[in-house]
């Protein structure tokens, strides 16, 4: 699997429906859609896409990522009709509104193992080398306060569409502990072993060879054990 940067630019095409994507992505796990693949013919379905907002517009950074759901294929331009251009479906399992929420900044790629990758490429389809992308990964999940993602298996005849799913981020569980009463137990315990044992002795008496019993049901004493309607 291979990782690469599409990218966006808000002031050349508008993102009109981008809350009803992100909408998708709560209801079904993914945004189905498509995206400008730049001039790669490399990209393949399954591999791995980060979208970065560029343009002069900020803030300026990673808004999106997702996976490659198809190989490269051409159709319309999405600038211009009488041109064509080259696209991958994609599905996207994070997307955040720039201009509702912060976005993984730009600012943050600059260093370390990012400083030597071109973050602001003319057009989609840039490769990510794997060491880069690895660290990208981490950042990325650290900063949407979740884990990686891990891949779901799909097979061919179970379902219909790939889906992400997400593991480790941590959450708060809130118990209700209801208090026993100590002495309420105490008595039931203590009235059924006096019960039990004198049921015991019941039936050791009547296990001895000396014993001699009438097999009529009228005539063996039956022991009710006593207890509360509840031990738990």
């Amino acid at each position: 699997m291979s990782t690469y940067l599409l990218t966006w630019n808000p002031i050349r095409w508008q993102w009109d429906d981008i809350e009803q994507d992100i909408a998708q992505i709560a209801q079904i796990g993914v945004s189905i859609g498509r995206w400008s693949s730049g001039v790669t013919k490399k990209i393949k379905s399954q591999d791995r896409v980060f979208l970065m907002k560029l343009g002069d517009e900020k803030p300026r950074g990673i808004v999106a990522s997702g996976w490659a759901a198809s190989e490269v294929f051409r159709d319309i331009h999405w600038g211009d009709e009488g041109k064509l251009a080259l696209y991958i479906n994609v599905h996207f399992d994070t997307i955040i509104d720039p201009k509702q929420n912060a976005i993984f900044p730009i600012e943050f790629l600059q260093d370390g193992i990012y400083g030597n990758v071109n973050w602001t490429p003319q057009a989609s389809g840039m490769s990510i080398p794997g060491d880069v992308a690895e660290q990208l990964e981490r950042d990325w999940a650290k900063f949407l306060n979740r884990s990686a993602p891990v891949r779901q298996i799909g097979y061919a005849d179970e379902i219909d569409e790939p889906r992400t799913f997400f593991e480790g981020a941590s959450k708060q569980v809130k118990v209700n502990l209801y208090e026993r009463n100590a002495e309420a137990r105490a008595i039931c315990i203590r009235t059924i072993s006096v019960n039990l044992s004198n049921f015991i002795d019941l039936l050791t008496d009547l296990s001895s060879p000396t014993s001699r019993v009438r097999q009529e049901p009228s005539s063996l004493s039956v022991v009710q054990i006593a207890g509360s309607k509840s031990l738990s």
